[in-house]
Order: structure tokens, then sequence, then C-alpha cells
């Protein structure tokens, strides 16, 4: 934790997101990182599936909440906590799906109108490893979203540089 506060001083820093796994695993770790860059001035973004409150992290955190859905394969008592998803919805915090096909479409929908949360914050993204399956993804996204009154975000660095790592 020393190690990664030492890196956060100067100013040329003043946000950081805080991914990988699931980081609400570490609530306690997390709670103190939090709070220290937040005191320090820094805009602090969580991602999370969702399956575990959030209560216990300072309130200017803002979380960017990707529930699984079931292209995951991953049965739906393990991705999937509306009690949870209701606790997000009263934090600063956006819905964002990873979405492929009309099933997935669908199933996004249905948790955007189960968890109540309203449609400027919620994000779809098309899923994708290379530049080509994301831009025929992307534009048939788009028009889902505009018809929602959703958003659309895209995986940018694959447009850019495909499906390297450490960019």
């Amino acid at each position: 934790m020393k190690e990664i506060l030492a890196v956060t001083h100067g100013d040329t820093i003043q946000a950081a997101v805080l991914t990988g796994g699931e980081p609400l695993l570490q609530a306690s770790a997390l709670r103190y990182l939090a709070t220290d860059l937040i005191n320090r001035g820094f805009a602090i973004e969580v991602e999370t599936n969702g399956t575990l409150s959030p209560q216990s992290l300072p309130g200017p955190v803002h979380f960017n909440v990707s529930p699984k859905l079931a292209n995951s394969r991953m049965p739906a008592t393990r991705r999937l906590r509306p009690d949870i998803l209701h606790e997000f919805l009263g934090r600063n915090s956006i819905l964002k799906f990873v979405v492929s096909n009309q099933e997935d479409l669908e199933e996004a929908e249905s948790l955007v109108n189960a968890s109540g949360f309203p449609p400027e914050r919620v994000f779809l993204m098309p899923k994708g490893t290379d530049p080509e399956t994301l831009a025929e993804g992307g534009r048939w996204l788009v028009s889902q979203c505009l018809s929602r009154g959703w958003q659309y975000s895209h995986r940018v660095h694959v447009s850019l540089w495909g499906n390297r790592r450490g960019i």
C-alpha cells in the first residue's frame, strides 16, 4: 500500500481508477487507499461487478458497475445481486453492460428495469477484441442506446491498438 501511495505524489496525477478482479473483495484496504487519495484531492473510480456492497467506501467514490450477463457462463446466483445493485443506485454510479447480441441486450434491459437506474446512468459497450468486431457491434449498439436514452461506451484502446496488453 505504501508503494501505491508513494507514486501518487506530484501534480500530474489527479484521478485513480481501481480495478482488476473485484476490488470490493479488499474493502478494508480499498477504503484506506480511497480515503487517503480523496484527502489529497484525487477523483476515485472503482470498477466492480456489483455483487459486493459499496457501503464501506467514502461518499465521493464513483462506481462503474458492470454486472456480468449470462454470456459469462456464471450462474445467476453468483453474478447478480439485485439488493446490492439497489445500493449502488443511491451512490455516484453508472451501470455498464458488455453486449454482443440481442439476448445480451434484453438481459441488460431487464436488469436496468429491475434496478431502477435512470437511462442517463446506463452504458452499453460492444463485446470484442479486434477493431472490426467492435465497429460492427458499435454500429448496432448506438441505435439501441439512442432508442432507450442510454449511453454508448467504446473500447477505444482496442480500436487503436488491437488486443495488445500493456498499453
